[in-house]
């Protein structure tokens, strides 16, 4: 290419079928290697001489307007848009990312680009050719008389470890009139597809239409056969048209290339088009295994030998994982592991080994100094790991006996008029009841009643550690009893609020029940299709990382297993009752039947409440607009095969017809209601549960993972003194007991911290550095999605309060 072509950079061409467009490239190397058939060219007639003379002379001028544009892009383009977060918000690091069309000139309105500074040499059409272009398809590249169109086919290779190749590869070009058939690639001992690496190969061919496809085959290779391709761009020298194809995956030996530009399947452009679309979901039905639990929870993916190689950890990704393993090892540290049951320290000392001594190598938390405090506590429910186990209640539940005179003072008011002002919550965790504990090892099964106070603080008022009532053996504990005593049933409490959370907020409701959606929109959405581009980049990297939590933290030993009091059948046997409570639902719905007040004003410190519904609302503005432009009336939606498949497969395959998802689709509000929730359970929803983690369970007596010794009412008929511990005789040293040895304390603070930290190629809500689409109406619905999650992020900046819902904080995918 010409020395004063600058590098290629991102350009966004309108809405047609024909404008395409890529990611910035950060200043990639450009090289122009040459086709098979460029070999032995022919030696120009002296008539063609002329001819010859005033291309070069229209070239010179095509390059002095081209570096005119150029410098006025310069001087007038302005950044980049804005990462989401407000202040103090920092971008990603720029990647690799797709060309403009060669040249780097600007697109018109009307999508064709302007003039271009000269491209290499074109490769010239055989003696006889005629000025037009033919749309015939000629095998093997061989023209008669017909004429060629001179287009150049530009490849973007990844910056991911290792994503550079030295195979050989071929290409054809599908257009909707014809096709380019294979042709090979060459030069590679000069050119390659290196790393972060844009590369253009010139190619000759009939005029085959608008282009919709590229194929690419690629060889073994010795050295490098793998390659990660980032986007392809073809680009038609007579015409400056350009078509662009991301890719952002792993190629394999056959892979198709379409372009950016979403079609539902009965909008296709050409017969082959659909065809290749229907031959790709066949494919992605053998590669996307579905495998069905025995146990009662949700179907799977399988192993890593079942996963498709485009959804395997790269390189990259699986030194970011080890780091982050080696970093939590390194905190557990070696003797607190050997100390692992070796004595049990005074009170004073657990709690400044487990915070002093924990701190020289984790983060302090707000716990270390308050979590004794009622406020604090009921504040960690508000905005802790377990701030969806929270419900509202009009009445008092059966089977929990509280006393009204007794909760009177605690609460401010008598306790009718504090249901009926709406004032009165609760936590459950009887679903611990009547399971089986591992020796040494208990659980208590909590109700614990909450209340509004006077100061609009909420606190836990009244504690039945067990469901079945018992003024002897399993007494009602109260805010006003004895601080042992007190103390005791709010750590139990605790307790089944963090088995909760491991095993239903966020192994069952954000990951596992969630693997379905994943595998069906693989399996019956094509990648041309706007829903499935819509939602590829908020999957990146669930299906590996569930494969890796089943394999890691759901066998009998892993690190969750040590931790929970449960044996590990009762692990699983929880994990399918959660399963069969789930369901998928919106935020706004969860907080509506959790009976929680629709006005922040009603819970102070609950932003959940505000934050999701504006979150919700910013995602399903969003979405509407980008799936409007293609369902414009019911019709397409009852049209659309593709979306009925999809619909069907979750609904009869995946069982989720039983779990709130419509076994059809009637309007865009319901198409939208339902992307919308997808990507807010795969975004922001496991944000706050998953991140959250650290704050809420890192100070281990604040939360333990298992009690140590029996609670109050776990055996009545025990009489043992070590065991049988009875409400009103509980001292500070007993309560030490109930906590675990400071080496499993440290591994739970360890095991909180590794999941509450980001990884380190996340992207964030609203960041699509992987953008799958084309045109200017996903750019201005992206700009104005931006836009407002920038507006969230200045009011959760400002009220300086919880930010797990912050945008800045979301990653986009369920990616750890």
């Amino acid at each position: 290419m010409d020395d004063e072509a600058e590098s290629l950079i991102d350009s966004e061409g309108p809405s047609s079928s024909r404008r395409s467009s890529l990611r910035r490239v950060a200043r990639p190397t450009v090289t122009v290697a040459a086709t098979c058939d460029d070999a032995d060219e022919p030696a120009k007639p002296e008539d063609e001489q002329d001819k010859q003379r005033k291309r070069q002379e229209r070239q010179r001028a095509l390059l002095e307007r081209s570096r005119a544009a150029r410098s006025q892009a310069r001087t007038s383009s302005g950044a980049e848009l804005a990462v989401p977060g407000g202040p103090g918000v920092q971008p990603l690091p720029s990647r690799a990312g797709s060309p403009r069309a060669p040249g780097g000139s600007p697109r018109s309105a009307s999508g064709r680009t302007s003039p271009s500074p000269p491209m290499p040499a074109s490769p010239k059409c055989p003696p006889g050719a005629s000025p037009r272009t033919s749309s015939a398809t000629r095998p093997g590249g061989q023209f008669g008389d017909e004429a060629c169109v001179a287009y150049e086919v530009v490849f973007v290779t990844g910056t991911k470890y290792f994503a550079g190749t030295s195979a050989k590869v071929h290409v054809a070009l599908h257009g909707v009139d014809g096709t380019i058939a294979k042709r090979e690639l060459v030069n590679w001992e000069k050119t390659g597809l290196s790393r972060g690496q844009a590369v253009g190969f010139p190619l000759k061919g009939t005029d085959i239409g608008d282009i919709w496809m590229i194929e690419l085959w690629k060889s073994d290779s010795v050295l490098s056969n793998r390659w990660h391709l980032e986007s392809a761009l073809v680009y038609r020298r007579d015409t400056h048209e350009t078509w662009t194809f991301p890719a952002f995956r792993w190629m394999g030996p056959h892979e198709h290339l379409r372009s950016g530009v979403a079609y539902l399947p009965q909008n296709e452009l050409c017969d082959a088009a659909r065809t290749q679309r229907e031959e790709e979901l066949e494919e992605k039905r053998r590669e996307y295994k579905v495998h069905k639990s025995e146990l009662g929870i949700p179907c799977f993916a399988g192993g890593s030998s079942d996963l498709p190689e485009e959804q395997r950890y790269d390189t990259e990704r699986q030194l970011s994982d080890f780091n982050q393993k080696s970093k939590a090892t390194a905190l557990v540290t070696w003797e607190y592991m050997v100390s692992e049951f070796k004595f049990r320290p005074t009170f004073d000392s657990y709690m400044t080994s487990a915070g002093h001594e924990f701190a020289k190598q984790l983060p302090p938390t707000a716990l270390m100094t308050s979590w004794q405090d009622d406020v604090t506590f009921g504040l960690q429910l508000l905005q802790g790991a377990g701030l969806q186990q929270l419900y509202r209640i009009d009445d008092i539940p059966a089977g929990f006996p509280v006393d009204a005179a007794r909760l009177e003072p605690l609460i401010g008011m008598p306790l009718d008029r504090a249901l009926r002002r709406e004032r009165i919550f609760l936590t459950d965790a009887t679903f611990l009841s009547g399971l089986r504990m591992k020796a040494g090892r208990y659980t208590a099964a909590p109700l614990c009643l909450y209340a509004l106070n006077n100061d609009d603080n909420l606190v836990p008022v009244a504690i039945q550690l067990f469901p079945k009532p018992s003024p002897q053996s399993n007494p009602i504990f109260y805010a006003n009893d004895p601080h042992p005593d007190w103390l005791l049933a709010k750590i139990c409490v605790a307790n089944g609020i963090y088995i909760k959370h491991q095993l239903g907020d966020l192994l069952i409701g954000t990951h596992f029940a969630t693997e379905g959606f994943i595998l069906a929109t693989h399996r019956e959405l094509a990648r041309a299709h706007p829903i499935y581009k819509l939602l590829a980049p908020h999957f990146k990297w669930q299906l590996p990382v569930n494969m890796h939590m089943r394999k890691e933290l759901l066998q009998r030993d892993s690190m969750l297993d040590r931790l929970l009091p449960l044996q590990y059948e009762d692990i699983l046997i929880v994990l399918g009752e959660f399963w069969d409570d789930w369901n998928f639902e919106s935020p706004v719905a969860t907080l509506k039947n959790r009976q929680i007040p629709t006005d922040q004003r009603d819970v102070p410190h609950y932003h959940l409440i505000s934050d999701a519904a504006r979150l919700f609302s910013a995602i399903s503005e969003f979405v509407h607009t980008v799936l409007s432009r293609h369902y414009r009336r019911p019709e397409d939606l009852r049209a659309d095969t593709e979306l009925q498949s999809w619909i069907s497969e979750l609904t009869t395959t995946f069982g989720y017809d039983k779990k709130g998802v419509p076994t059809s689709i009637p309007d865009l509000d319901a198409l939208v209601e339902l992307v919308a929730s997808l990507i807010w359970t795969a975004s922001a929803e496991h944000a706050m549960i998953n991140f959250s983690q650290y704050e809420s369970f890192g100070f281990v007596p604040a939360a333990p993972a298992s009690l140590y010794r029996a609670p109050p009412g776990f055996y009545a008929r025990l009489t043992s003194s070590r065991e049988a511990i009875s409400k009103g005789h509980t001292t500070i040293a007993q309560v030490t007991e109930f906590l675990p040895p400071l080496g499993l304390a440290a591994a739970q603070a360890a095991f909180a911290r590794l999941f509450s930290t980001f990884s380190a190629d996340d992207y964030f809500l609203g960041q699509y550095p992987e953008n799958l689409f084309n045109g200017d109406h996903f750019k201005r619905a992206l700009e104005t999605f931006r836009s407002r999650l920038r507006g969230i992020a200045e009011e959760i900046d400002f009220r300086g309060e919880w930010d797990f819902l912050h945008p800045k904080n979301i990653p986009a995918s369920t990616s750890i």
